[in-house]
């Protein structure tokens, strides 16, 4: 529970969530700013999780596995932080060995609510695993804006389109977005 604005006493939000978990993860600092342009954290019997910086407000979080040669995304998803809301959301979702690629907004102004919803919902479940059940520590980094590298492993993947439902028109764009949805 946090307070509001208005000292009403609420649910933090999935989104909220999200950036919490990103924060205690140490991919971004306090303010929201993406610290690194790639992580990699390990875990005994898991596979390594990959963050890769994408922008200023997205990154890349994945699992990867090998298959004939090729990197497999298992799960791989963009993320965009929002630093001034203190939220994150998930905006694409591909699976590899499943054949899948899913995207929130296929196009600027469009948006699929029920798919936005399932992917905040397993982006949350996914990082609180990986805090809590699955014990990650951080191992590599390298730092943004090309300093010194301390380790560097390449990461390749293709993605596929798949669509499963209409977009509905989205009524707010960017960070408004994130108002009405999550809880």
């Amino acid at each position: 529970m946090v307070k509001g604005i208005f000292g009403e006493t609420r649910r933090r939000s999935v989104y909220e969530m999200i950036f919490e978990r990103l924060l205690k993860l140490g991919i971004i600092n306090a303010e929201g700013k993406i610290l690194y342009s790639y992580m990699k954290f390990e875990a005994s019997g898991f596979m390594p999780l990959h963050v890769d910086w994408i922008d200023d407000d997205k990154i890349s979080i994945a699992h990867n596995g090998i298959q004939n040669g090729d990197v497999m995304a298992d799960p791989d998803m963009i993320v965009r932080v929002v630093p001034e809301m203190k939220m994150a959301e998930a905006l694409t979702f591909q699976n590899d060995y499943l054949g899948v690629f899913q995207e929130v907004y296929p196009e600027p102004g469009k948006f699929y609510p029920k798919l936005k919803t399932e992917l905040n919902s397993f982006l949350n479940s996914w990082l609180k695993r990986v805090i809590e059940d699955q014990g990650h520590v951080l191992t590599v980094t390298k730092p943004l804006y090309g300093e010194e590298d301390e380790e560097e492993e390449p990461d390749e993947e293709e993605q596929g389109e798949e669509k499963a439902a209409e977009p509905r028109q989205a009524t707010l764009d960017g960070i408004e977005a994130f108002k009405g949805f999550g809880t």
